[in-house]
């Protein structure tokens, strides 16, 4: 499995509408909502890595909602990021997804604490797809590696994403905004986006 080590300085967004596609400076002024970021190969090879990948909205009385995703699935072509999820683990962040029309994605890799944050909407929720299963199955393998590394076992990441696969939804939103979340000073700086 590869790591990502240090910032990924090298991230390419690209401004793109059904008529043309362009290279934008990453000063990243305000885009029309109906761009979409499109995610440059190195970060959607983090994002479908061994990583920790968790998923937060928000109610209507601003109360918080967060689940752990089992895996994640980038279509470059529909400029949309799919999550796959245990509902039974995640049934008010999805209540709260389809209200709200928000979503956060944090991706963490635990060893070096490098983290992500994408925020979106567009949310839609549906069954899961033809492929997804061993996407989850192959997720769930690399991350066992990952926090095997700091001495967690196999049991534990069974435990920590124990699943029926009946139970598997599918949640798909259109990443607008980028930050950096790793812990020091640039935490919380956006990378892109919409204001």
């Amino acid at each position: 499995m590869q790591r990502y080590p240090g910032r990924l300085a090298r991230i390419i967004l690209w401004r793109h509408s059904a008529a043309d596609r362009t290279r934008v400076k990453p000063d990243f002024t305000r885009e029309p909502k109906d761009m979409a970021l499109t995610l440059a190969d190195e970060l959607i090879r983090f994002m479908e890595s061994g990583i920790s990948l968790c998923a937060a909205s928000r109610d209507k009385r601003l109360l918080p909602s967060l689940a752990r995703v089992l895996a994640c699935r980038v279509e470059c072509q529909q400029g949309r990021v799919r999550l796959l999820l245990a509902k039974s683990q995640c049934e008010q962040l999805l209540r709260d997804c389809l209200a709200s029309d928000r979503i956060a994605l944090v991706l963490s890799d635990p060893p070096t604490h490098r983290t992500w944050q994408l925020k979106g909407d567009g949310v839609q929720v549906g069954e899961p797809e033809p492929g997804d299963e061993d996407c989850i199955r192959q997720h769930l393998a690399d991350f066992a590696i990952t926090i095997g590394s700091l001495g967690y076992s196999q049991g534990f990441t069974r435990a920590l994403f124990e699943h029926a696969p009946d139970e598997v939804v599918a949640l798909g939103f259109t990443p607008r905004q980028l930050f950096d979340q790793t812990p020091g000073p640039r935490a919380g700086e956006k990378i892109a986006g919409e204001a």
